[in-house]
């Protein structure tokens, strides 16, 4: 869409962010911190010793193996992005950027709303509220 200029308006127009292009964004960031390559992980996996850690917050306690190596190839735009979209999310809790990241995984919110002990309306009312705060972020 090109806007016309007129003299009200602002030398550098800056068009504003839609919630849409947030949420595009913060998705793609989780999938392209899953796709990235972990240089520690090699030093990580010699150190320590094979007793798997005690994990005491039942959401994710299933979760150490239960996620799946992503076929997804990040663009140059993805992987200098990724600050800035995560960024975005700095100010939630985990357990709601929880759901970001099952959304990222291509959950639907049965799928959600199954793990989280709930129904389907209410997962998707949970992320719809946490992308509002999100785009909100955005917007600052």
């Amino acid at each position: 869409m090109i806007v016309p200029y007129t003299e009200q308006m602002p030398a550098r127009y800056i068009p504003p962010v839609l919630i849409d292009d947030v949420e595009r964004r913060v998705i793609r960031a989780c999938k392209t911190i899953r796709a990235l390559p972990d240089p520690d992980a090699a030093f990580l996996y010699a150190s320590v010793t094979l007793q798997l850690p005690i994990i005491h917050d039942e959401w994710f306690a299933f979760e150490i193996d239960s996620e799946e190596r992503p076929r997804f190839s990040p663009t140059p735009f993805d992987v200098s992005d990724v600050l800035v979209a995560l960024g975005w999310c700095n100010d939630l809790e985990r357990r709601d950027f929880k759901l970001v990241w099952w959304r990222s995984l291509d959950w639907s919110f049965r799928q959600m709303g199954l793990k989280l002990g709930q129904h389907k309306q209410t997962a998707f009312r949970r992320y719809r509220d946490i992308m509002l705060t999100v785009w909100q972020e955005a917007q600052a």
